[in-house]
């Protein structure tokens, strides 16, 4: 599985969650040089994520920087693997939250008297283990309406191109 695998799954998915309002990805967190892997909001909070298919420590420093330019939650998004006690602690020590990806369960439907693969997956693709501490400043909330604002625009052109795709 690829980097992009796993982000487009995720966003799949967490289009599906009920209490999800918006969800967009690779989204400008201020700066050219720091994108979101993945950034939604749930109850009028802005949550980015960054996704990596290993541990290190740079996703972190990448996620601290997320709340200091207006998300609500950062959190680091990892395969299932096991995560060391110092991982473990150095996720804790810097406020940000850790995410296990669950891979998405191979379904069937049932056509007629026919089982066909399923390859969509509704279920929330993640684990939480370590919840975010971290606040962001008060002093970027310019920054994180305009951020909500850029998350529901691109929200609802995916919708529009998916209504014209099936001809709604």
């Amino acid at each position: 599985m690829t980097e992009y695998e796993m982000q487009y799954d995720c966003l799949q998915r967490l289009r599906c969650q009920r209490d999800i309002q918006a969800v967009a990805i690779e989204i400008s967190m201020i700066t050219q040089s720091h994108y979101a892997d993945i950034c939604f909001v749930s109850h009028d909070k802005l949550i980015a994520l960054e996704l990596k298919l290993t541990y290190c420590e740079h996703a972190i420093e990448q996620a601290i920087n997320y709340s200091q330019w207006g998300a609500d939650k950062v959190y680091v998004v990892t395969p299932k693997k096991q995560i060391t006690k110092k991982a473990l602690a150095r996720f804790q020590e810097s406020g940000v939250g850790l995410l296990l990806y669950n891979a998405p369960v191979k379904n069937e439907v049932c056509i007629g008297h026919t089982y066909l693969p399923c390859r969509i997956d509704f279920s929330y693709p993640f684990e939480h283990v370590v919840e975010p501490t971290i606040k962001r400043p008060t002093d970027s909330d310019r920054y994180h309406d305009d951020i909500i604002t850029e998350v529901k625009f691109l929200h609802e052109e995916y919708l529009k191109i998916a209504r014209r795709a099936c001809g709604k």
